[in-house]
This record gives structure tokens, sequence and C-alpha cells, in this order.
């Protein structure tokens, strides 16, 4: 592969996917910040429906979800049971990448996820009241990050020009993605936990959904770099390994969902997307991974984040093969 099919490819990535996660983010942001997304509320009234509401506050797309039920079990607000359930149905940040290439497998993975996360949460609420009571105390001091204005303003208007001269010339593209990757990888590296100046909702919403998108983009396009090159030194072996081995892909992905964090999700969800890896692989870690959602967890209680991690592979290993074997009949 040329320079030039290199470059064409990420630019379409830009296109068809940070360009529509970046407008979801947003959305999802925005409704966040003026109060129609108040998940803690939500759960604080009804407690008896801990489980399905835990699972159904992590089907929003995003992290937000299940950081906010790990965030109340650590302060009492919200069972062990309501916790696994929500850690079982969270996306994390893989849920822009999905609902961007493939919204209908999207709409499908997150109820199939809440699902199995409300089902497994009931049927193990005794075993998990003992194994993951929460610690006595807990202090929560975590901020999130965010970005200056005008880096923001940057970011979004190198994605502009990036879209627009796609059309043009080779070269005009070349220099202009490769302004758009720098100002993707600052944008990463900027963000700050402190917030500066009080912020209206959307203006709220459009720096964090900037700061999101570009982190979720740099994922996306490392994991894009990685299978092209990795395709193209095993001479396209690594593409036919990922499609055809659906055993070990399956396990793959259910183990890369024990890994702390949205990066190594959104890799699985663009080799998806983009053709390279089955659904059973995609379910598989979808249902194994914990987003963000487990950094409260690792701060104050890495015994439980343990316990959730294993329980959490355990349980997406099963569904994926699952429904591998299903497709196989």
């Amino acid at each position: 592969m040329d320079i030039f099919s290199f470059v064409g490819e990420l630019g379409s990535t830009l296109l068809t996917v940070t360009l529509p996660v970046f407008v979801l983010l947003f959305l999802v942001l925005l409704l966040e910040e003026k109060g129609m997304l108040a998940a803690d509320r939500i759960l604080e009234r009804h407690p008896r429906l801990g489980p399905l509401l835990g699972a159904l506050l992590s089907a929003i797309p995003g992290c937000t979800g299940g950081i906010v039920v790990s965030r109340l079990y650590l302060t009492g607000g919200a069972t062990p049971a309501t916790l696994l359930a929500a850690h079982l149905a969270t996306m994390g940040d893989a849920s822009f990448v999905l609902w961007a290439g493939r919204p209908l497998t999207a709409l499908g993975l997150t109820l199939a996820a809440a699902f199995v996360g409300t089902v497994v949460g009931s049927l193990l609420s005794r075993y998990a009241r003992t194994a993951l009571a929460p610690p006595p105390q807990c202090r929560l001091d975590e901020e999130e990050g965010t970005l200056p204005l005008w880096a923001a303003t940057v970011w979004i208007v190198l994605l502009a020009a990036t879209l627009l001269v796609s059309r043009l010339g080779k070269l005009p593209l070349l220099v202009t993605l490769a302004l758009f990757v720098v100002a993707t990888v600052l944008s990463v590296r900027l963000r700050s936990p402190l917030l500066l100046f009080a912020k209206p909702p959307w203006r709220a919403a459009f720096v964090q959904s900037v700061a999101d998108a570009s982190e979720i983009t740099l994922w996306v396009l490392v994991g894009d770099l990685i299978f092209l090159l990795g395709n193209a030194l095993t001479h396209e072996r690594l593409g036919h390994f990922l499609a055809g081995n659906s055993l070990l892909v399956v396990a793959a992905s259910a183990a890369v969902g024990m890994i702390p964090g949205c990066g190594p999700q959104i890799v699985v969800a663009r080799l998806y997307t983009a053709g390279q890896l089955p659904f059973a692989a995609l379910l598989a870690n979808t249902i194994s991974q914990h987003g963000d959602a487990l950094f409260p967890l690792l701060h104050t209680s890495r015994r439980q984040a343990g316990i959730l991690t294993l329980l959490g592979a355990g349980v997406g290993l099963v569904a994926g093969l699952l429904y591998a074997a299903a497709v196989h009949l």
C-alpha cells in the first residue's frame, strides 16, 4: 500500500467515524449538561429496580452511566448487583464508533448487553452482595478532563478543512490530514482537569465532545495503522486470522475487554465496523469491557475492581462462544 492509498484510508475514517462520533457525543453531552440524563436521581428514586436501571443507565452511549453507577456504589447509593449489571451492560466510548458505522448493530448490541447485565446482575445478586461489598469509607476526588476553548476550535476547524479538501488533490489532503492528526494528538495532551471559566451548556458540550472525539479518533487511527501494517507484513494473513478463527478471536476479544479504559475497546469496535472482526468477538468484548467506569473502583477498591473484571470477562467469553456456536449450527 502506497502513502496516498494509506492517506485515503485515513481520510475516509474521518468522514465515517470522526464526524459522526463528534455529532453523537455533542448531542449526548448537551442532554447531560441540560440535566436531561440525570442518571443518579433515577437510580436513587427506584432502588428496588437496581439491576435493570443500572443496565439501562449504562446503555447510554459513552461511559457516563457506568461511571455514575460506580460512584453511587462507592457512596452507598447503588447495590453490588446494580454495579455488576451496569458494568456488564456498559459499552464505553466504543459505542460511538458502532453508532457511527453500524447503527442497527449498535442498537441490537446495546439491547443485548443491557439484557445480559440485568439477568446476570439479578441472578448473582446474593453473590454480589458479599463478593462486591463496598469498602466502608470512600473518597472520590476525580475530576474529568477538558480542553481549552481555543484548542477545541482549532480541532474542529482542521476537521472541517480536511473533509473539504478530501475531494481535491492528494497533496492538500496529505498536508491537512497531517495537521489534523497533530491537532488530535495535542488535544489529547492538552486535556486539563480544571474548568477555568463558566460555560453555558452548549459550550461545555462542545469542548468536552471535542476532547472525547479527539481521543476516540486517535485510537481509531492507531488501530487502523496497526491493522494495515500488520496485514501488509503478514501478507494478508492477519485479516484472514481475525475473520476465520472464531474461537481464538472471541477469547482474545474477551481478554482485551479486561483492559481498563476505552482505548483498546475502540480498536475492537473499529475492526468490526471495518468488516475485519466477527460479531461474536465484538459481543464478547462488549460484555467483558468496563470502559472508564472501572477507574473509580481502581482508585478506591481494587479487590472489587478485580472481581468485576473477571466476572465481565467470563460472561463475555460465554456469550461470544454461544453466539459463535449458534451461527455455526
